[in-house]
């Protein structure tokens, strides 16, 4: 039996926990701990809206940012990170395909995610673990520090596996889906005012599963190559930075249901916003 007042569907599960994170951080503005730090209780929001937003992997969308930021995450220090992201298929890519099959609809479909992310710094390394709906990733990211002073630049390299579920939505099947994909950016951090990066992305993603086809359930396969360019951008002060990042996707999908061949080739937009709090 259900809970009393409990969200039923996805959208509201998303809509309560993007409520609870926003309250939150309007508390944690005014709330001070018993030794006057404003800047540990926006600590405990931040994790907090991490918990909430990790915990609700809704939605089928593989919407899968890069947060790169302006710079690795400084050694011994951890970077936190919460907020949403959003695939957008464009032209031939919103098509759903043939009626009988709901392959597209469940493994290529649009929408936003609610994403969670957490890293620790090395020596010129982090590691880092990110949750973008159903989907998880793991970070390894070096950097090459080019220009040290006020404006710091750097170069970042990563290389990101990721694995996860295609949930069942309205009956029309579910799977899993697992890849990876290799970054390189430019960086720069200013003052530590602001962050700014550019960069490319090259990826790979293979997704399967039990999906509707005519009234059945048949094997569903799909292998995606992609191919993007990344830019962001983050201001805040301290240890608070609000950010946005869109990336371009170039992407072709090698895909079959059943008798039918549902290749197709175009363009995919991942935009994306968040807040971090390094500590």
């Amino acid at each position: 039996m259900g809970v009393l007042g409990a969200p039923r569907t996805a959208k509201q599960r998303w809509e309560r926990a993007v409520a609870a994170m926003l309250a939150g951080f309007g508390r944690a503005r005014y709330t001070r701990d018993r030794d006057g730090n404003a800047g540990r209780a926006m600590v405990g929001t931040m994790v907090r809206a991490l918990t909430i937003l990790a915990c609700l992997g809704v939605g089928c969308a593989a919407a899968n940012p890069s947060w790169e930021g302006g710079s690795t995450t400084p050694e011994h220090r951890t970077d936190l990170a919460a907020g949403a992201a959003v695939r957008v298929p464009v032209g031939n890519m919103r098509e759903h395909g043939p009626a009988e099959s709901s392959y597209r609809q469940v493994a290529e479909s649009g929408g936003m995610v609610p994403v969670a992310m957490g890293r620790y710094g090395l020596d010129r390394f982090d590691l880092g673990l990110m949750v973008a709906g159903p989907m998880v990733r793991l970070d390894l990211r070096r950097e090459i520090v080019l220009a040290n002073g006020s404006t710091r630049k750097a170069l970042i390299f990563a290389v990101s596996p990721f694995a996860g579920a295609i949930p069942d939505d309205d009956d029309r099947g579910s799977g899993a889906r697992f890849g990876g994909e290799v970054r390189a950016a430019y960086g720069a951090d200013i003052g530590g005012l602001y962050d700014a990066w550019i960069g490319v992305r090259l990826g790979v993603e293979h997704a399967r599963g039990e999906l509707q086809l005519r009234g059945d359930y048949e094997l569903a396969t799909g292998t995606a190559l992609r191919a993007g360019a990344v830019i962001g951008m983050a201001a805040g002060f301290r240890r608070l930075h609000a950010f946005v990042e869109v990336t371009a996707w170039a992407e072709g999908w090698f895909a079959s249901h059943g008798d039918l061949d549902l290749n197709r080739f175009g363009l995919v937009l991942t935009p994306s916003f968040g807040f971090r709090v390094r500590i």
